[in-house]
């Protein structure tokens, strides 16, 4: 019996209610955690966090506004953040065009029906799929609007979360090919006044951006005056993926582990075929482990696109999991115990698994520590 059906037999003990859990965002730093093989020369054992914050902040009556800030996910792309008159939008230029280059967002904001949500994964590839050899695909740049109408309203404000990633184009293999480490981050925006283009007008943003690297490249680039608020946090979160570009390219890639500092072993599937595992396993937990799941997925109201669970240990075998990775759309899941130790990661999805051309069926992923 696969892990999946013995979980499964249990999983009504597994379920806490949301009120019972708090999640917390407290990454325990620990030493001495292994990493897969696809990591290991980028990313040692002990990692922190590189973290950058970015503001924008003005009002038309300032003698010069600034519009725009900048940001980086380190080895992947500039992320660019605009909110002015004419145009509110945080974008993307790779390094490199021709890997796929993935900025994945939950945007939440308030329309007439309620608060509503939206996932966007916002790409930049010269291969749409495997078939794709025109070298054209999207252009160098690609962006997310923050404004509902094509002419910004005159005020709004909202926020999204997301995670940057970045691996081979889909006309290449990815599988098991090391990737950068990928960025988390978190965005809200408030602004009036912009319909009238008079002096009343105004706008804030607030950004924040979060990698996981060596503690000397994290010190390095605190220390560069990019015009951009840095700093260094004590981190040790698992680094793993799973990509892959057509069942060929699957083989021996559909798994990956990671160690925990302080939480356990972190597995990741992405099975080949319709139906297959795309979930995470906990392994090795402590027994007062609880997980809290948000899962959001499509577009509409919150409450139709946004799921929470929390999940326990498995009392036969003594893992967590699975935890349920969607075909298009993003995970976050906090970790508790009652020893004090607890963590939380930030997880974009994509599967095709149905394709009547094996070539084109495909697993991209993006996990990065998560920061509140």
């Amino acid at each position: 019996m696969s892990r999946r059906w013995r979980a499964a037999a249990t999983a009504s003990s597994l379920v806490l209610a949301a009120a019972v859990l708090t999640p917390s965002a407290t990454l325990a730093p620990a030493a001495g955690a292994r990493t897969p093989a696809t990591y290991r020369a980028a990313l040692p054992a002990t990692s922190t966090a590189f973290v950058q914050r970015v503001r924008i902040s003005w009002q038309e009556s300032q003698n010069r506004p600034q519009y725009s800030a900048r940001a980086m996910a380190p080895g992947i792309t500039p992320v660019r953040m605009v909110c002015r008159p004419d145009a509110t939008f945080v974008g993307i230029r790779p390094y490199d065009r021709s890997d796929e280059t993935q900025m994945w967002v939950a945007k939440y904001e308030q329309k007439s029906a309620g608060p509503v949500v939206a996932v966007k994964n916002v790409r930049v590839y010269t291969a749409a799929n495997a078939n794709d050899h025109s070298g054209s695909g999207t252009g160098p740049t690609a962006y997310e609007g923050l404004n509902q109408e094509r002419t910004p309203e005159d005020s709004s404000h909202g926020y999204l979360h997301g995670v940057i990633s970045s691996r081979p184009g889909r006309d290449q293999p990815a599988g098991g090919v090391a990737v950068p480490q990928p960025t988390s981050f978190t965005l809200d925006w408030s602004w009036g006044g912009l319909r009238d283009g008079g002096r009343d007008a105004w706008c804030v943003v607030h950004a924040r951006f979060v990698t996981q690297m060596s503690p000397a490249e994290a010190r390095a680039r605190a220390a560069r005056d990019t015009g951009v608020e840095t700093w260094v946090r004590a981190l040790d979160a698992p680094a793993l993926a799973v990509n892959w570009h057509g069942e060929d390219d699957a083989v021996g890639h559909e798994t990956d582990s990671s160690a925990w500092a302080g939480l356990g072993t972190l597995d990741l599937e992405c099975r080949v075929g319709r139906d297959s595992d795309h979930a995470l396993w906990l392994r090795e937990p402590d027994p007062t482990t609880w997980i809290w799941v948000e899962t959001v997925t499509g577009e509409g109201l919150v409450t139709d696109h946004v799921s929470g669970e929390a999940v326990g240990v498995d009392p036969v075998e003594h893992w967590v999991g699975p935890i349920d990775l969607p075909r298009n759309g993003i995970v976050r899941i906090f970790v508790t115990t009652a020893t004090g130790a607890a963590g939380s990661l930030i997880v974009s999805s994509y599967v095709k698994d149905n394709d009547h051309d094996p070539r084109l069926d495909l697993c991209e992923t993006g996990i990065a520590a998560w920061l509140e």
